[in-house]
């Protein structure tokens, strides 16, 4: 196992995307994400007998990029649409059934990728 501590971006991220590029990989045995001392995301572990080479932070980096700019859009949208919380536990209170059908047109008409 190849332990490497090129720099990396945020750690949810680069998560989402090994496990996408990769996915029989197992988080902690095949590869690990960690904060250095110095705060710097770091690839600490990877296991190259079973997920061969370890990518370049390049590859990594365009791994379903336009997906996440889609579903930072989604969220976005989403979010405008939903309401104040406030407004939508009244609207819950009231009629549970109504608020579940609008949630499921504003997820439906922003889905996320």
């Amino acid at each position: 196992m190849a332990d490497n501590t090129t720099n990396y971006n945020s750690v949810p991220i680069l998560y989402r995307r090994i496990l996408k590029a990769y996915p029989t990989a197992k988080v902690l045995k095949d590869f690990r994400i960690e904060n250095n001392a110095r705060g710097t995301v770091i690839l600490a572990l990877w296991n190259t007998e079973k997920l061969g080479a370890q990518p370049e932070p390049s590859a990594l980096a365009d791994i379903d990029m336009e997906s996440t700019i889609a579903n930072d859009e989604a969220d976005v949208a989403r979010k405008n649409s939903y309401g104040e919380w406030r407004e939508q536990l009244d609207e819950i209170y009231h009629d549970i059934d109504a608020w579940k059908a609008r949630i499921t047109t504003i997820k439906n008409n922003n889905p996320k990728t």
